[in-house]
Parts: structure tokens; C-alpha cells; sequence
């Protein structure tokens, strides 16, 4: 009896679902560039939340201890995913992990990282065709948006966007910028020859508030609508925000470790933002005296008037 007591105890473990004898413990480790800046702050605290594994965190901040720490935790060999946020925090995994899949985010423009076959991730940036097709839908008389960028960061971005702009009727009219460079004094050569700005997340365009503040002031002065990236930016007159949710970025790379902790490969590399908030200032829209589509407010989450 007792034996048979044990054999039916055993079949209930194998077949109750989920379960499996010998079920090794999966670790993941995630790397923060540095936890101190809020949005790579509410990706991590995302990612903790959703994955159903045990994280293991590491702080990399401005440290060189902290580095060493995270070097030689990678070095040991004993994770199965590492989850990178922000470049640093890739670049430290790439180089110093061999075999383990690597997944990041919260990084600008991803196409400028070094390529491997075990790096998965979500991208910062939504497509550029899903954007220019939607500056296009609200405001079918613009014609030529202008970019300021840096190739350092940007380049491989802009070559793509420039293509996904062409083909949705729109001309992308490009200043690169280097560090020596005054990003309201590009700006003005700029203006005449633009109907529109899309202002990027770039550090060397947008190096303080100061300069942000100065290329929106001039933007104003001659009525032309600036597009942007994150909310605040509505706060000092940006016409059009389309802005990536933050936590869903950290929930799609739970989804990704998740996959890959079973065995599974994800279908496509790199996956683009889930979620989006739309900010549209119609307040500013009717000062400039800018055409819009009635029909496209239904696509927009929040309208200033």
C-alpha cells in the first residue's frame, strides 16, 4: 500500500500542469544604469512586477565599484537572462557575459549598439512610420518636418526615418550636430525651410532645459509647430507628444525573458513600444492657425485647449 501510496503521489506531480520534476530555478539578473533616473527607475520596478522568476538587481550609476561588482557577477556565469537598462548597462553585458541572452532597453536608438545573436530588446523609439503617418493624419499640410540630431547617436535612425517619411508624402529636413555646436543657432538655419520640428531624444541636441527651453521659444516666435517626445514638453508648447509608456517598455521585457526562459526565441528581435500616450495642443494648433483633422482627435489621449 505504501508503495502504491507513492507511485500515485508521484503521478500527481508530474501531471499537475506547471509542474515538472527536476524544474531548474531560473535567475535573471538586471543590470540599471543607473537607477536614480525615473524612467529606468519604473522599467525595472515593471519588469519585477511581471517577471515570475527571481531578479537579482546591480546598480552601475557613475561607480566604478558598482561596475567591477556587476563585471564579476557576470564573470561567475550563474544567470540565465540579464535584463540591461540603459546603453551602459548593455555594453557592460556585452562584453563581459559569453554565453547568456541579453535583453535591454530604455536605450536611444538601439540600432547603434553592437549586434549579437543573444541580445533581444525593446526599442525607445516607436517606428518613424507609425509617427510620420500620424503627424501626417492631424495635419495633412505639412509637408517638411525638420530633425536636429547628432550622428553619434542618431544616424542610423535618421537614414530610416528619412525613408518611412518619404514614402507617407513627407520630406525630412535634417541638421546634424556635433558637441561643439549651438543647437538654437542650427535651429535658425533650420526654421526657414521646415514646416514643422520633431524634436528627438538626442543629448547632444538637448543639452539642459535651458536649450530646450530656447528652440521651443524660437519655434514660437515664427509659429511653427514642434512635435516631441515626452509630456512635459506639452507644458511649454509642443503642439503634438507622442510619448512611450514607460512601464509597459518594462513589462515587454519580462514577456521577452519569460519566453526565452522557456526555451522559446521571440518571433522579432527587437520589438517597438506597446504602449503610447498622445498629447495634442489644440490650443496652440489654432494660435498658429494650423489645419488639423477633425477625424484624428480620435486617435489622441489628451487635448489641451
Amino acid at each position: 500500500m505504501k508503495f502504491m501510496r507513492n507511485i500515485f503521489l508521484l503521478l500527481i506531480i508530474v501531471l499537475l500542469p506547471g509542474i515538472t520534476l527536476g524544474d531548474e530555478h531560473k535567475n535573471i539578473l538586471l543590470i540599471n544604469s543607473d537607477s536614480s533616473v525615473a524612467r529606468y527607475k519604473t522599467a525595472q520596478d515593471a519588469f519585477i512586477n511581471t517577471v515570475a522568476h527571481q531578479v537579482f538587481r546591480a546598480n552601475i550609476s557613475d561607480s566604478k565599484q558598482n561596475e567591477t561588482t556587476v563585471i564579476e557577477m557576470l564573470s561567475g556565469g550563474s544567470f540565465d537572462v540579464v535584463y540591461c537598462i540603459g546603453a551602459k548597462a548593455y555594453m557592460t553585458a556585452q562584453q563581459n557575459s559569453v554565453d547568456t541572452e541579453i535583453i535591454f532597453s530604455s536605450t536611444i536608438n538601439w540600432m547603434r549598439l553592437p549586434e549579437t545573436d543573444r541580445a533581444y530588446g525593446v526599442s525607445n523609439e516607436f517606428h518613424p512610420a507609425m509617427q510620420v503617418m500620424l503627424f501626417r493624419y492631424i495635419f495633412p499640410d505639412v509637408k517638411k518636418v525638420g530633425i536636429l540630431y547628432s550622428k553619434r547617436y542618431n544616424q542610423q535612425w535618421f537614414n530610416k526615418t528619412v525613408k518611412d517619411a518619404r514614402k507617407a508624402g513627407i520630406d525630412i529636413v535634417g541638421q546634424p550636430m556635433s558637441k561643439k555646436m549651438n543647437a538654437p543657432g542650427a535651429l535658425q538655419k533650420l526654421l526657414p525651410k521646415i514646416d514643422a520640428l520633431w524634436l528627438i531624444s538626442d543629448p547632444v541636441v538637448i543639452s539642459d532645459a535651458a536649450c530646450v527651453l530656447e528652440l521651443l521659444e524660437q519655434c514660437d516666435l515664427k509659429k511653427i509647430p514642434v512635435f516631441a517626445y515626452d509630456d512635459i514638453y506639452a507644458k511649454y508648447g509642443a503642439v503634438l507628444v507622442i510619448s512611450v509608456d514607460t512601464p509597459t517598455i518594462g513589462q515587454q521585457a519580462a514577456g521577452i525573458a519569460e519566453e526565452l526562459l522557456s526555451g522559446r526565441k521571440p518571433d522579432n528581435r527587437v520589438q517597438y513600444p506597446a504602449g503610447s500616450h498622445i498629447i495634442l495642443n489644440l490650443k496652440k494648433v489654432k494660435e498658429y492657425g494650423l489645419k488639423y483633422s477633425n477625424d484624428a482627435l480620435g486617435s489622441v489621449n489628451s487635448i489641451i485647449e
